[in-house]
């Protein structure tokens, strides 16, 4: 069961910016499928964390203007659903 505090915090402020080391479940996925090579499959391993799911959750409740994420240590920019998710030398979710 993840906690509530840090979504319950998260919905009620509602931030325009999020700077995380993770990204949400959905734009992990974005991101490495775009992505090849041992070290991007060691990465895999970790879409399914807690704090992916948590961050997921976050995510559906509110999509802030920005987020930022820096596990992939990639340049991409990448699309989920609606929101754009510029990746600088780490990764942003827009």
């Amino acid at each position: 069961m993840l906690p509530a505090i840090p979504s319950k915090m998260y919905e009620e402020t509602k931030p325009s910016i999020v700077i995380s080391h993770d990204a949400p479940i959905e734009a992990a996925h974005e991101i490495l499928s775009a992505l090849a090579g041992l070290y991007f499959a060691a990465k895999a391993e970790t879409v399914g964390s807690r704090t992916c799911a948590m961050l997921q959750k976050m995510f559906e409740a509110h999509r802030p203007d920005r987020w930022y994420c820096g596990h992939y240590h990639v340049n991409p920019r990448i699309r989920v659903a609606r929101d754009d998710f510029p990746i600088p030398g780490g990764t942003v979710l827009l």
